[in-house]
């Protein structure tokens, strides 16, 4: 699914896509605690400006600033299709997320109107009434016990206290922070989460999408993905509740018996590692996605590996690096690099001006687009990076 995602709607090497033209993207997939499967994905969009560059302009050109505004508003809806006006919410009058009719069909489980079959008015209204209903099932949030999970003691289970930020504030017009200068994205209905209406209508899944507009959120959004690689699978208590296990085990193997301190070490440390490998937990979905190739990270390029104590050895011991030995005796002050030419690099930002791309809705469905194994939650942010990332940037 992934992988026609990045075909067909982001056109991976094949031209502009639903975003623009994307030149890098990099993706994880987190397995959740009940098993199943959701991608967090980057998007690198070749010609955005970088967050300085991007401020300026808007403030110095208001031609410009309105066309910013009105792309990101063709691509990020907050609000349910064909609402034009704020949803008040309030303690006397709530908003409730409307409850599905047992007499009609699971939207995400029926097939999606098919424009090819259809007139283009006919369609279009199919197309705003699935993605309507998509919308209140898959996006409308609702507080939950994960929105309380990093309350500090004593911190209330309140609307802006949610870690999903979803904290029921709402915005007339898309507009410029007049403090921080960062765009304040239209929010018609307080508790829509940010989605796609193309993306929505393709995967019928819960799905996030932000712009990525300052350096700050380009570094936090990039460690928040990239974690992945390294998270590890097994909870911290199982892990430690399966050695206790297993030193009580092994204390119960040579309980009265004399044996050698190295047999007694080596039987505890395997019974460790069989411990703790048989407490891995690896779902139906995950198992499914390995058997078909689909994995659990999808990245534009390939990196090497990074030995951090050779690496740190050879900085010590390299008579060409600036500083001193560890004998304290002075070093030359040349460094030599070296590159390697078949070793990918991001391309350098080339600032041309943001480009606006519109993929056809029937190219889309007429290539096919397999949603039979449908992802739990997709999440993508598009955005503009800093310092030592491209400046192009999209998630």
């Amino acid at each position: 699914m992934i992988k026609s995602f990045l075909d067909i709607v982001v056109r991976w090497k094949r031209g502009p896509g639903l975003f623009g033209h994307c030149i890098e993207h990099d993706g994880m997939v987190e397995a959740q605690g009940r098993g199943t499967l959701h991608c967090h994905m980057l998007l690198w969009m070749k010609g955005n400006l970088n967050p300085q560059v991007l401020r300026d302009r808007m403030t110095a050109h208001d031609e410009f600033k309105q066309s910013m505004f009105q792309w990101l508003e063709n691509l990020v809806f907050c609000h349910l299709p064909g609402d034009t006006h704020l949803a008040v919410d309030t303690d006397t009058v709530p908003l409730r997320k409307p409850r599905c009719d047992p007499h009609k069909p699971d939207p995400r489980l029926t097939m999606s109107p098919i424009c090819a079959k259809m007139s283009d008015d006919d369609f279009t209204s199919a197309f705003q009434d699935t993605v309507r209903q998509l919308t209140i099932d898959c996006n409308w949030h609702e507080h939950t016990d994960t929105c309380w999970k990093h309350l500090k003691p004593g911190q209330p289970k309140e609307d802006q206290n949610c870690c999903m930020r979803m904290n029921g504030s709402t915005q007339a017009m898309t507009d410029l922070d007049p403090e921080t200068q960062s765009i304040l994205l239209k929010r018609l209905h307080p508790w829509i989460n940010n989605f796609n209406d193309l993306i929505l209508f393709l995967f019928c899944c819960n799905m996030d999408i932000k712009f990525i507009g300052s350096g700050k959120a380009a570094k936090v959004l990039v460690y928040y993905v990239t974690d992945y690689i390294t998270k590890s699978q097994l909870p911290t208590h199982v892990g430690l509740a399966a050695v206790l296990y297993a030193i009580w085990q092994n204390n119960v193997k040579f309980e009265g018996l004399v044996g050698s301190s190295l047999a007694v070490n080596r039987s505890l440390f395997t019974k460790t590692i069989n411990t703790i490998m048989a407490r891995q937990e690896v779902s139906h979905p995950q198992v499914m996605s390995y058997l078909v190739g689909g994995g659990d990270y999808y990245c534009s390029h390939s990196f090497r590996s990074l030995i951090w104590q050779n690496f740190d050895r050879w900085i010590t011991t390299s008579p060409n690096i600036v500083g001193t030995h560890t004998d304290n005796t002075p070093v030359d002050t040349e460094i030599d690099v070296n590159i390697d030419p078949n070793q990918t690099v991001p391309p350098a930002n080339d600032h041309l001006q943001a480009e606006e791309s519109g993929a056809d809705l029937g190219d889309l469905q007429e290539e096919n687009l397999d949603v039979s194994d449908p992802l739990d939650e997709l999440n993508l942010t598009f955005g503009d990076g800093e310092a030592t990332m491209s400046n192009d940037m999209f998630i």
